[in-house]
């Protein structure tokens, strides 16, 4: 019979000639798993700047943006003033241009009115007087001026002093013919 102590001696003695190689081949396959967990840290790494990169870009962008919102918000408020003063330039020259044509219908009203004064004058100068103060009256109330027609025309004033003329002379006749009158 076979003694048992040397057939596991023997056992034992072949398991360490194995373990070696075990211990060869455990540590290649750690090596290659420490190779793959460090390129595939690497990759996470260079994606992670990437993704920096990307998010510094994305900030410089953002405040890229916010500055050029701010040059057009500056620049619309800018058109918004001038839209406001040309508006406001359209509203006061149709205010002008409306009270210039009050003044042209006026004069034009009070010349007639004058062309009926002219006819009944000798008749009736003491109605024709107080007609042609009325006139006055109006045309000082509402501030009738050759000036106001300076932008208008040279024509238009020379036609607005012709009327005031025209007025004053009218107003000094009949008090002429009543003075007359009143001293006869």
């Amino acid at each position: 019979m076979l003694d048992p102590i040397p057939s596991i001696m023997a056992r034992g003695e072949s398991r360490k000639s194995l373990v070696p190689i075990i211990d060869l081949g455990v540590d290649l396959y750690q090596t290659k798993k420490l190779t793959n967990m460090n390129n595939e840290l690497d990759k996470l790494k260079l994606g992670i700047g990437m993704s920096l990169v990307q998010i510094n870009s994305t900030l410089d962008l953002t405040i890229a943006n916010n500055q050029m919102l701010r040059e057009v918000d500056s620049k619309l408020q800018t058109l918004s003033e001038i839209s406001w003063n040309i508006a406001s330039y359209f509203d006061r020259k149709e205010q002008r241009d409306q009270f210039i044509a009050n003044m042209r219908f006026s004069i034009f009203t009070f010349n007639r009115k004058l062309n009926d004064i002219d006819k009944y004058s000798e008749m009736y100068p003491e109605h024709a007087l107080l007609e042609t103060e009325i006139i006055l009256e109006l045309v000082e109330k509402r501030d009738l001026r050759a000036e106001h027609f300076a932008i208008v025309s040279q024509e238009e004033m020379d036609r607005a002093q012709k009327f005031l003329d025209r007025l004053n002379t009218t107003r000094a006749n009949l008090v002429s013919i009543i003075g007359d009158s009143d001293g006869v």
